[in-house]
């Protein structure tokens, strides 16, 4: 799992990554759909850390607490700035990646 979280953080310069994690905690799974129910699955009780203090999924994992902890997605925009773009538009071109 390290290795596919820091392929993922070397690509999350920005933070959206986080931040998309972050505001997705914030809401309703029921309202998702399946992009964002597989992204949080990610994140479930059910998928630990490696432990280590350096796992680049300890940085997702402080978002997902984050989003969830708050429950509002303004704290996530304020917490990761560089990214400018919120989940619902992240999502989008998740799901739509040919009309980008």
């Amino acid at each position: 799992m390290d290795a596919f979280f820091q392929a993922v953080r070397l690509g999350d310069a920005d933070g959206c990554g986080m931040r998309l994690v972050c505001e997705l905690r914030t809401l309703d799974p029921r309202f998702l759909g399946e992009e964002g129910n597989m992204i949080l699955a990610l994140f479930g009780s059910d998928v630990p850390s490696s432990g280590r203090a350096d796992s680049p999924k300890r940085l997702y994992d402080a978002a997902a607490e984050l989003g969830s902890s708050t429950g509002t997605a303004e704290v996530c925009a304020q917490t990761f700035t560089a990214c400018e773009y919120d989940s619902e538009t992240l999502l989008e071109a998740i799901t739509s990646p040919e009309e980008q």
